[in-house]
């Protein structure tokens, strides 16, 4: 009996796993989670620009809605006079790091097999 040379570059031609799923868009998820989580930890508030202020008043029928289109008649602007500020809670930057850790780590324990033919 001679061993098989070469079974793990076999084994990785097809990329894909025993679950079905391929590890490379989980690490990239998990990646991506983990990098906004991390950067949710790190800034506190965010200023929203006009338009999306503006898109935010419209949508949930905001009272600055029907002022900020009345100013922007009078004064021809078309800029809101405010702009939304929002703080993301501080259990959404842990949540996504800790989701994406566990993605990374998932995708790194993923087996990839050869693709079979069907033919």
């Amino acid at each position: 009996m001679v061993p098989k040379i070469g079974r793990g570059v076999e084994a990785n031609k097809g990329g894909a796993s025993d679950d079905g799923y391929h590890s490379k868009p989980v690490f990239l998820a998990g990646l991506v989670l983990l990098l906004l989580g991390l950067e949710f930890n790190m800034v506190e508030t965010f200023q929203l620009n006009a338009k999306f202020s503006q898109f935010l008043a419209e949508r949930t029928g905001h009272p600055m809605a029907s002022v900020s289109a009345t100013t922007q008649t009078l004064f021809q602007t078309d800029n809101p006079p405010v702009q939304k500020t929002w703080a993301p809670p501080e259990w959404l930057g842990w949540s996504l790091i800790s989701i994406g850790s566990v993605l990374i780590l998932h995708s790194w324990g993923m087996k990839n097999r050869a693709l079979k033919s069907r033919w």
